[in-house]
């Protein structure tokens, strides 16, 4: 995922302290009518994605649909990530987690939430 400015952000310490995290440049810049479009973050994010022949993990809208439809790429969001880290056993549960994030600001249906669990098998 591209984080463009994350200063003050929740989280935006973590991720400028961890090491596994890759940090790159994307040069060219993207498509100006890409960035206006979705805004800097998305259009690096697919730009990225793009040249590296990689999975995209985004949950803006009009970004995955540009990404798919446009681009061709395949396309993760955050509850698809969580779903399969749980199937891998990589974590032990994602409700808990799927209620922070909508506790923090992150829209997440009811819905959703119970679809996602259910196909993670829980």
């Amino acid at each position: 995922e591209i984080v463009v400015d994350g200063k003050g952000r929740p989280g935006a310490e973590a991720v400028e302290e961890a090491t596994w995290i890759e940090r790159v440049t994307v040069e060219p810049p993207p498509d100006p009518l890409l960035v206006s479009t979705l805004g800097r973050g998305e259009a690096d994010a697919i730009a990225l994605a793009v040249r590296r022949h990689a999975c995209l993990l985004i949950d803006e809208r009009a970004g995955r649909r540009t990404a798919r439809v446009i681009y061709r790429l395949h396309v993760r969001g955050s509850v698809g990530t969580l779903v399969l880290a749980k199937r891998r056993n990589l974590i032990p549960r994602i409700r808990p987690l799927l209620e922070d994030l909508q506790r923090q600001g992150y829209f997440l249906s009811r819905a959703l939430i119970d679809a996602a669990c259910r196909e993670a098998g829980e």
